[in-house]
Order: C-alpha cells, then structure tokens, then sequence
C-alpha cells in the first residue's frame, strides 16, 4: 500500500494557548499522532508519499523514516525549498537527502504547482492519511482532500485523533511546567540517521 499524506500547517492547528506555533511542543503531538497510525499499518505500507510541506508533512516523513518506512517526497517547484528558513529548511533538506524517490512536479514557482503537487501525490497512492479540520471549507488540504474523493481514493482523517492527543497534552502540560525534551530527530531515533537502511 501506498500512503499520500495530506494535511494542516502549523499555523492552521490549535495549540489552546499553550505553546506557540512552528514550537517542538506542536511538533510533538503531531508525530504522536502520526506515529500511532504508521506504526499500526507498519506492514501494509510499501511506501509513504509526503509533500515537503511544513507540519503534517513534515510529520509523516519522519515518523515514516523512524520506522523504517520508505517515504517519497513529491515537491511543487525547483525553488520550494527556497521559501524555507533555519530549522524548517533543515528539516526539507533532510528529506530530500534521505528520501527514496525525490519528484520535483513543475518548474514553475507558482500556487497552481502547489495543487498539481497535491494532485500528484494523490494519483501515486492507494490511500491518503489526513489531518483535516472539518471546519476548514478551503485551503489546499480540503482541495486535495476533494481530489482524492473525486479519483476515489480511501481517505482516513486523523483529526479525532489529533484532537484527543492535544486535550493530554494540555493535561500533562499544565501539570509539569519543567522543559520538555522534544527534539525532532532525537525522539524519533534519527539523530544518526543513514540512507539506505529500509527494510
């Protein structure tokens, strides 16, 4: 099975207040929430198709990498990871260095690359893996969403999931003030990641 992700960026996700947006603490429940599903299809992926965006993205690829899923990293333009900065450009260049397939979709730097991205990665899977806010009526994940329904894909929303994951943390937050160790790459085991090591 191949598994498209599709999904929310960090400024498009609740945080309740507690921890600012783009923070590790965010990063944290979205890799929970992610790693939950994977790990449970763990032997059914061949492989997980990611976009490069900030977020959900993000998420999926490394939480695919710490499994030892093959991921594939489908970006809209040439120039996408241009529009990265500090940690985040770090994060897209990782994947781009340890993806299986890297698929650069246009040469244009333009939105309609971005749908066309989308629209890519949903015509390579056999499934999409969401995190979409049902409130949310537009954006590019509720487009790629409608995309997938229309070319009949399986969709599985990961909101309910994502949701309960926050109303623990804001518990464990509000009840332990001290720093929290959540780093990315360390958490996750793949702080001495290398290539090549796919089951």
């Amino acid at each position: 099975m191949k598994l498209a992700a599709t999904g929310h960026r960090p400024d498009s996700l609740p945080t309740y207040n507690l921890f600012p947006t783009y923070s590790a603490m965010q990063r944290r429940v979205l890799h929970e929430t992610a790693m939950k599903h994977l790990s449970h299809w763990q032997n059914q992926i061949e492989c997980v198709i990611v976009g490069g965006a900030l977020g959900w993205d993000t998420a999926v690829a490394l939480c695919a990498a710490s499994l030892k899923i093959p991921f594939e990293l489908y970006l809209p333009n040439e120039s996408y990871v241009n529009h990265f900065k500090g940690h985040n450009r770090e994060r897209l260049l990782w994947q781009m260095k340890y993806a299986q397939r890297l698929v650069i979709v246009s040469t244009n730097d333009d939105v309609k690359s971005l749908f066309d991205r989308n629209h890519a990665m949903v015509d390579a899977a056999d499934k999409v893996l969401a995190l979409r806010d049902p409130q949310k009526k537009r954006g590019g994940t509720v487009e790629c969403m409608n995309y997938a329904a229309k070319q009949k894909k399986p969709i599985h929303n990961m909101w309910t999931d994502f949701k309960l994951l926050m109303s623990d943390v804001r518990v464990l937050y509000q009840a332990d003030k001290g720093e929290w160790d959540t780093s990315d790459f360390h958490w996750l085991n793949l702080a001495n990641y290398e290539s090549g090591n796919w089951y």
